[in-house]
């Protein structure tokens, strides 16, 4: 059933303290992400204290099994797409039947990943809490399983389009997002009625046990993105409300081959901290090279989850004049995670559309800058196909090729700006960027400070000549619990001739690198990234690309 809401309304709610009795137990598997101080969340052989929680109905687990075949899906083989769902449907089938748990509200056991999400009516959980947990705990077949509360999702073109040099583009058509499926992860979905919508590409996922709402935000979003007025109108869109974890729905995006998942959502209570959701978007983008672009966040503080996701584009907003970063965009966090990735335009974006007279609309957030880029990020992988399935491609060029915006100077271990990012996305920078000056490795290094895993040479060089680059990478997530840790790390230089270091950056709990040098003098220069780290198994899907100009 869907009610109709003319806005998505997000309500104060009052907190109610629950004390969970798990002290006598030691886990190694649980972790709970409940919104709470950080030191009481893992149960990673401590105990709880005073968990707090949004009016408490239900609890959700989502649980990750040992079944994760750590391959990259090749997505464009159906035979190769068939063998991961027949794998993760009998794998995650099988291990949830095999642990004998009952009296669960709902149950999902994910086609696509190694993900099973199951629901308890709160009051049961809380009086057997430590049968589940213990159950769980003791199971060879589970890897990790996050505790979470009641999960909300709060909804956080013309002018804007000149201001990235999309303009003449849009007002041509000559790219409109033909061919390309969009994905639109929402706290509510499409309302296929409204004119700027209907009569369009869509399909909007039906849950029958599940009470949809159509929601304006997300209408507005997809307007932005591919609506009869938005940046690339003949794109196909797919609009799924996520519900708890979003495991249903992004098995029904996956199912529908979908290019790109647009979250112009945060999850609720940001503590600025990696969390499950960020984790689960780290691992379909790993897996399936699906590009999510996610917002940052609009407290103007902590960056909100999926946007803390490794492999997750983050977009921040701008001011109106695209001058300066809004003051309301959040650039903020807890573990170092330099987000957000870019900004965009996303204040007072107007949509209106003459011959819809009665209908106009100004989306201001990082929402908004977010649909933005989703909708740019479309019109690429139309006039360059190659882009799809190449998240990190796309992430490694939409910052190289970003312009910076004056005033920003701090910047992260890893070389973005605390505020910007790598700066505004520059739709016709990125178009002009020759295919040479994007190079792809797959990479295990032998881990030699002394031996380049990429090296090329920049002969551009010269005094006024400035020179961007950024390095990025993709990330598995869940590699050892919620906050992840890299055993692979990256370090980037540009040397001359001699050896000498004009520019460094590394990462730093990131899969980004980037670097913004203008260079001193004449001469030649030399890109070169080392890997540092401990060698894991799976290779780094690395890209590096560079621009320079005056």
């Amino acid at each position: 059933m869907k009610k109709l809401l003319l806005f998505c309304v997000i309500s104060v709610v009052s907190l109610l303290f629950i004390t969970f009795n798990v002290k006598t137990n030691k886990y190694t598997k649980i972790v709970f992400e409940m919104p709470v101080n950080r030191a009481s969340q893992d149960l990673s052989g401590t105990e709880i204290g005073t968990i707090t929680i949004d009016n408490p109905t239900k609890v959700v687990l989502q649980i990750k099994t040992t079944g994760d075949l750590g391959e990259v899906c090749d997505t464009s083989s159906v035979s190769e797409k068939n063998r991961f769902a027949q794998h993760y449907k009998t794998t995650n089938t099988n291990t949830f039947n095999s642990l004998g748990l009952t009296n669960y509200k709902s149950v999902y056991t994910s086609v696509y990943t190694p993900f099973i999400e199951c629901v308890y009516d709160y009051d049961y959980f809380f009086k057997n809490q430590r049968n589940i947990l213990n159950t769980l705990e003791s199971s060879e077949q589970i890897e990790k399983v996050y505790v979470l509360g009641e999960i909300k999702r709060e909804p956080c073109l013309e002018y804007s389009l000149d201001k990235i040099g999309a303009k003449q583009i849009y007002q041509s058509r000559q790219y409109s997002g033909y061919g390309v499926k969009i994905g639109i992860l929402e706290a509510g979905v499409i309302d296929v009625t409204h004119p700027f919508i209907s009569g369009l590409n869509y399909v909007v996922l039906d849950q029958p046990n599940k009470e949809e709402e159509i929601c304006e935000h997300t209408t507005q979003m997809a307007s932005i993105i591919a609506g009869k007025i938005g940046i690339a109108k003949d794109a196909m869109i797919y609009s799924a409300q996520a519900f708890d974890t979003p495991d249903n729905e992004v098995d029904w995006l996956i199912e529908n081959g979908v290019d790109i998942i647009n979250c112009s959502y945060a999850t609720s209570n940001a503590n600025g901290y990696y969390d499950s959701e960020s984790a689960y978007m780290d691992y379909v983008v790993y897996t399936y090279g699906i590009t999510v672009v996610a917002c940052a966040g609009n407290t103007g503080g902590y960056v909100t989850n999926p946007g803390l996701g490794n492999n997750v584009i983050t977009v921040g907003s701008t001011n109106f004049s695209c001058t300066s970063v809004a003051d309301f965009s959040a650039n903020d966090n807890q573990e170092l995670r330099t987000k957000p990735t870019v900004v965009a335009p996303g204040t007072s974006i107007n949509l209106y559309a003459p011959e819809l007279w009665d209908q106009i609309w100004f989306a201001t957030g990082t929402s908004a800058a977010t649909a933005f880029t989703t909708g740019i990020i479309a019109l690429l992988m139309q006039e360059f196909s190659y882009l799809k399935r190449k998240p990190q491609r796309i992430k490694s060029i939409l910052a190289t090729t970003a312009t910076n915006l004056e005033g920003y100077t701090i910047k992260g271990f890893n070389g973005l700006y605390l505020s910007q990012g790598a700066g505004m996305i520059n739709y016709q920078n990125f178009r002009d960027l020759p295919y040479s000056k994007c190079k792809e490795r797959d990479v295990i290094g032998d881990f030699s400070s002394d031996v380049p895993v990429f090296s090329t040479s920049v002969t551009e060089g010269a005094p006024g000549v400035k020179i961007r680059l950024t390095v990025s990478w993709l990330g598995t997530g869940y590699e050892e619990n919620t906050a992840v840790s890299f055993n692979n790390q990256y370090i980037v230089k540009i040397v001359d001739n001699n050896g000498n270091v004009f520019a460094e950056a590394r990462c730093k709990n990131s899969t980004t690198v980037f670097i913004y040098y203008p260079m001193p003098s004449v001469a030649d220069y030399h890109i070169k990234v080392y890997q540092i780290g401990v060698r894991m198994v799976a290779k780094d899907r690395l890209a590096v690309s560079y621009y320079t100009y005056r």
